[in-house]
């Protein structure tokens, strides 16, 4: 008896701390971190999760056993749960990288499903249906509002000077995406179990709001038709095919992926170059197309063959399902299938983990899940003191194991609200302020690449701020010094703690390009760099200009024409690679083929903009050397054939050949390498460990001991 009375309470904190998860971790949010929407949904699940995994303990030391329930979903938790695991130690990969992302976020809710069911006792898939309506009818009229202008941010933005977007963009759920995504998989459900039990007259609330759900859906779909202003932008299916394939080239990766936070690099490394004929070809996706190719790149075969096991489960435990539970079956299977056409979100998983945890629950009265309890119940027995010590134990390694998760978490918070601040304080023009909240970012998470990147950028920039002032003083030198060796030391930070991303080696490498001619083998580590990066997103044609405007700088305009030649082999439609390889050539003194480049740039310009105009007077300054190097070639080929006419057996070995020209570059080109001399120069750089700088010839001595500029 005693062992009910303890047992009702808790599952009643349980049933309410689920709930209230469900209708408030889509709509909340704070603009308090750099991602407004994510950290708060991220701080919400935790302290419910936590919240129940204490309630869990509590009930097994109160009643001396452990209980679990045996349901169709614990083995397939268990398995994702250790496909994440193992892809982030073989990709090595941290912890408080992870937890944040995605599959944090999953092994979270996860873990809340293995744990949460069996906390539940009765039925309540009647209260867990009007709770789902309720949060469709407020995302629904959230966006109509917002669509007509008079939603939330109106008053947001206007008394708290906040960010957020004016129109329909604005939603709580993060993106017009998710929302439809969150609205579809629970309205269809709701309006199947409507026409299974046709008892309309009980269901007035659902069936008035399934209308405004509906005509939600509808403007969600028309205002996100593609070639409309909130079309969104998403890896095209193909694209993140090729990637996947290519991650499944290398044996390990096929099984376990690049990594459950690596989807951004593996995308870079293997970019299709088709994509760079596309509108978003300077995009860098985050996610995949769907769910099944997300974890084909992140997860591997084992993160696919789960996902499948995890729909199999759902449709297979759906056709035992009673009717009066079917839509709690159709929820889940519903957001599962919005998986395979959309990207996966937080929020849509959310639902489906809580609409499991809910649908289990229900079905313990069909007898297809179980309750076990494992334990002695007579608390006198011998054994009731072993039961009493594991029950302890259990409860206190859980709690163990959700502080440090939770520690974890909130470093990770702590970190984004300082990042945020920075932030802010650029936008405002406070170096000195951005600076410091930098500071304390990477003191917070000191495992995030981007940050270390960031905090590079800054101390570059503050750096350059103070060396051009007036009358510059020693101590401002010396702090110039220590910035620009900072500034050194966290972009070569940021690429040792991610040397796959190529955003860190391109950080790198443009800190040690600002320092050509005043820093002993600035070259040389500029070209590293540049050649790491390229060699991590070999089909950006940015970094191949990029690179070849370092040579240009050098003067070497034979190697920088070949990388520009790259640029636009790649991109055939790219103006900029164009007009850098014009002014490469017309180095080189080929005019003719300098005239044809400024040529493609025009074609690929906006003939108003000030780029067509300064491209135009450039290749009028040449056309009259293009004219006449044109005719004397001419004349040179026609005197060639008629030599080759008089003598046939005259070979033509020691014809110069000629270089391709701008408008015979092909569309598909081949794989498009870096210059041999570029690669052998690479082999004989130092490693990214053994590379040191030192600013003495600018400044005196450095040291790595942080320094807070001069204002």
């Amino acid at each position: 008896m005693s062992h009910q009375a303890h047992h009702q309470p808790i599952s009643k904190i349980v049933e309410y701390s689920l709930f209230g998860l469900l209708i408030l971790h889509p709509l909340l949010f704070f603009p308090l971190t750099q991602s407004a929407f994510d950290t708060p949904k991220l701080l919400l699940l935790s302290f419910i999760t936590f919240v129940v995994f204490v309630a869990w303990s509590v009930k097994n030391v109160l009643s001396k056993s452990l209980s679990f329930s045996l349901h169709p979903f614990v083995l397939p938790a268990i398995l994702n749960i250790v496909a994440i695991a193992v892809s982030t130690i073989l990709n090595q990969q941290y912890l408080i990288e992870v937890l944040p992302s995605i599959y944090g976020v999953s092994i979270i809710l996860l873990g809340l499903m293995l744990i949460g069911t069996s906390l539940l006792r009765s039925s309540k898939t009647e209260v867990f249906l009007d709770v789902a309506q309720a949060l469709t009818i407020i995302l629904s009229l959230v966006s109509f509002l917002q669509l007509f202008g008079v939603g939330p941010t109106l008053i947001l933005n206007s008394v708290f000077s906040l960010p957020f977007a004016d129109k329909f963009q604005f939603t709580p759920v993060g993106a017009p995406l998710v929302t439809l995504s969150v609205l579809l998989s629970l309205q269809i459900p709701i309006i199947a179990d409507l026409l299974i039990k046709k008892d309309f007259k009980a269901n007035i609330f659902r069936i008035v709001g399934s209308v405004i759900v509906l005509g939600s859906i509808c403007t969600h779909l028309f205002l996100m038709f593609p070639g409309k202003p909130d079309s969104p932008v998403l890896l095209p299916f193909g694209a993140n095919w090729e990637v996947a394939i290519d991650t499944f080239k290398s044996p390990v990766r096929a099984l376990f992926g690049a990594g459950p936070t690596s989807f951004v690099d593996a995308f870079m490394i293997f970019r299709p170059v088709g994509l760079n004929s596309t509108p978003t070809w300077n995009v860098v996706f985050q996610t995949g197309s769907n769910a099944p190719l997300t974890h084909a790149v992140t997860l591997g075969a084992a993160g696919v063959a789960v996902w499948i096991f995890f729909l199999s489960q759902t449709i297979r435990t759906l056709r035992k399902t009673p009717r009066a539970h079917v839509a709690l079956g159709l929820i889940v299977l519903t957001s599962l299938l919005i998986q395979i056409l959309l990207p996966l979100n937080s929020v849509l998983l959310m639902i489906q983990v809580i609409a499991t945890i809910f649908w289990m629950a229900a079905l313990k009265e069909s007898q297809i899940v179980r309750d076990v309890t494992l334990g002695n119940h007579d608390h006198h027995s011998s054994n009731a003191q072993l039961f009493t010590g594991i029950s302890l134990a259990t409860a206190f390694g859980l709690l163990g194991v959700g502080s440090m998760f939770g520690y974890l978490i909130l470093r990770s918070v702590v970190a984004e609200y300082y990042f945020f601040q920075s932030t802010k304080a650029i936008q405002s023009n406070k170096g000195n302020e951005a600076y410091i909240a930098q500071q304390k970012t990477v003191q917070w998470n000191p495992y995030k690449d981007a940050y270390r990147r960031t905090y590079a950028q800054t101390n570059f920039a503050l750096a350059n701020s103070i060396s051009q002032k007036e009358n510059i003083t020693e101590e401002e030198r010396n702090s110039v010094a220590r910035l620009i060796q900072q500034a050194i030391r966290e972009g070569r930070l940021a690429a040792q703690l991610n040397p796959r991303r190529a955003e860190n080696w391109k950080i790198l490498a443009q800190v040690y390009r600002s320092l050509l001619g005043s820093v002993a083998d600035a070259d040389r580590f500029t070209l590293a760099s540049y050649v790491r990066a390229i060699q991590t997103a070999p089909t950006d044609p940015g970094l191949r200009v990029d690179l070849g405007g370092v040579y240009m700088q050098a003067k070497n305009y034979q190697q920088a024409a070949t990388l520009f030649q790259q640029a636009v082999q790649m991109k055939p439609d790219f103006a900029n690679g164009y007009y850098n390889w014009a002014k490469s050539l017309e180095q080189l003194q080929r005019f003719d083929l300098a005239y044809a480049a400024y040529q493609k740039a025009l074609e690929n310009l906006e003939p108003a903009s000030d780029n067509y105009i300064q491209v135009q007077q450039d290749m009028t300054a040449i056309e009259e050397k293009a004219k006449k190097q044109t005719e004397d070639l001419k004349k040179a080929q026609e005197a060639q054939v008629k030599a080759q006419q008089q003598n046939p057996t005259k070979t033509q070995t020691e014809a110069t050949p000629e270089a391709t020209r701008p408008d015979e570059v092909p569309e598909e080109p081949e794989e498009a390498k870096l210059p041999e001399e570029i690669e052998k120069k690479s082999e004989d750089v130092k490693t990214d460990e053994e590379l040191e700088v030192s600013t003495s010839t600018q400044s005196g001595q450095t040291n790595d001991a942080p320094v807070t500029p001069t204002p």
